[in-house]
């Protein structure tokens, strides 16, 4: 190459670095003139509550991981979600916008980008212009607003569009979680997803996943929230679905309730009576191990989800056993279940296991020391049921069924057990130790009001009533003065007798 050709190639050279950076400042200008023009994509910011927690990882395979969800699992199962376009017609509930399907997007799989450290999805979706105004630098659009609504639930699930069942295969029998999704076909009013506890541990969170749920209606591009500008984000501040409870107890011993502060008598039990819990069940209450939960909110309050369970599909809850908190339970594990007290077959409980005296019967001694063994029981001091303190149950929310079902109640039903010692008892029901009196309690309470609703946390606390023997005497036979006894010693009546001896 001679020397002239190299000076050409490099002022060609020179001249095309000149250009490019020219060209570039010209577009950095013209983005910068008219960035509040351009289309701008939808994004999602997702969240339980704010957080400063670490970014995540990629998302895993459903079902998430079992027990509550919270921001990190989030990331781990990612969200769907399901949006409309709406025009300028604005949200007022779901029952308006029965006609209007899912149109804009349809089970979009929202998933936590680590990389990133952003929500992304694909294909990208962008927020409508017709507005007015439809930018910040004077545009107009022909209509006040485009509207969009948006819904979504986590964990996702992928499902055939066109039947809404699981893939790669249905969800059977056995399976939990959520098991289906109405069809892509199926109007925003009519859209839900079918959710089901565990078969083998139904409400358990160890065995059950939570489930999500939030919602955005009437954004739109230009609104005041900012969602729809270059850094905006649809904020989806998820709930729970589901509803959490736990369960007390705390005994009432001759005080009518937790607020009475009388001292006429004591507030816990007697030192000599202890009562063990033998088990604790909702007595074929409203509780239902599937369910539908719709896409939009509930009619009667938006800011939770609507739910219609299948009324069908009942499901109980029941405590007993080595369920119970030792310290309060009937039972207690001695290379196998025991109990203190069996009332079936009253030889095997505890109380019968002893030493004999030598006529083959247990003594007042023997009785006292098997009492001591007992736990402590119920008392006035609230304890867990469960043998895990911190144990909750997952159920699915009844409010709406008992709205529209008032007759079908919550009920609570427990059986325990009052167990007394005394050393004065020695004639007893046969085949009961001597020294006890064993009284057995089997109680249902029915709740007028009480049910479950998404996204609330309750605790059921159980206060069996016990009330000590008190004596009276009233009014008998007509008679209008109350005879009533006040008891004292009399000494002994003595008066001089004297005898004349003759």
């Amino acid at each position: 190459m001679n020397k002239l050709s190299t000076i050409y190639i490099f002022l060609l050279a020179l001249f095309v670095l000149l250009l490019v950076g020219c060209t570039n400042s010209d577009m950095t200008d013209s983005a910068e003139a008219h960035q509040a023009e351009k289309q701008e994509a939808v994004t999602f910011d997702s969240y339980l509550q704010r957080t400063t927690e670490g970014n995540g990882t990629t998302r895993t395979t459903y079902p998430a991981t079992n027990g509550q969800m919270d921001n990190n699992k989030l990331k781990q199962s990612g969200f769907g979600v399901f949006a409309q376009y709406a025009g300028s017609t604005a949200w007022t509930s779901y029952t308006d916008k029965a006609t209007t399907p899912f149109n804009f997007m349809w089970n979009q799989q929202v998933g936590w980008n680590a990389g990133s450290t952003a929500w992304t999805y694909s294909p990208v979706k962008y927020w409508p212009n017709d507005n007015n105004p439809a930018d910040k630098n004077g545009a107009t659009g022909s209509q006040e607003h485009s509207y969009l609504n948006f819904f979504a639930y986590a964990p996702y699930v992928e499902v055939v569009p066109s039947t809404g069942a699981l893939t790669p295969t249905a969800a059977t029998a056995s399976d939990d979680g959520i098991v289906a999704i109405t069809t892509n076909a199926t109007n925003a009013a009519g859209s839900y997803l079918t959710y089901r506890t565990s078969a083998t541990a139904p409400f358990d969170p160890d065995e059950n996943v939570d489930l999500l749920w939030a919602v955005q209606t009437d954004r739109y591009k230009t609104d005041d929230a900012g969602y729809g500008y270059v850094n905006g984000t649809v904020d989806l501040q998820f709930k729970h679905a589901l509803a959490l409870f736990t369960i007390t107890v705390q005994g009432l011993f001759d005080h009518a309730n937790n607020d009475d502060t009388s001292i006429t008598y004591p507030d816990d039990r007697d030192m000599y009576s202890h009562i063990l819990i033998e088990s604790v069940d909702f007595s074929n209450s409203p509780l239902f191990k599937e369910g539908n939960m719709y896409m939009a909110p509930n009619p009667a309050d938006a800011t939770v989800p609507h739910w219609v369970v299948n009324s069908e599909k009942r499901q109980g809850i029941t405590v007993g056993g080595l369920d119970v908190n030792t310290t309060l339970s009937n039972s207690y594990l001695d290379g196998t279940m025991k109990k203190y007290w069996d009332e079936a077959t009253p030889a095997k409980g505890m109380l019968k296991d002893t030493d004999m005296d030598e006529d083959g019967d247990m003594d007042a001694d023997d009785a006292l020391a098997l009492y001591n063994q007992l736990p402590m029981g119920v008392s006035h001091e609230e304890t867990p049921l469960y043998y895990e303190a911190d144990h909750y149950y997952m159920v699915l929310p009844n409010k709406e069924y008992r709205d529209d079902t008032p007759s079908d109640k919550m009920k609570v039903h427990m059986v325990y057990y009052v167990i007394t010692y005394d050393e004065r008892l020695s004639l007893v029901k046969a085949g009961y130790p001597k020294y006890f009196s064993i009284v057995k309690n089997d109680i249902t309470a029915t709740f007028d009001a009480f049910s479950f609703e998404p996204n609330k946390k309750y605790k059921l606390r159980l206060q069996p009533g016990l009330t000590s023997a008190k004596f009276e005497v009233t009014v008998v036979d007509g008679w209008d003065t109350p005879l009533t006894l006040d008891p004292i010693v009399v000494d002994w009546y003595s008066t001089p007798i004297e005898y004349n001896v003759e």
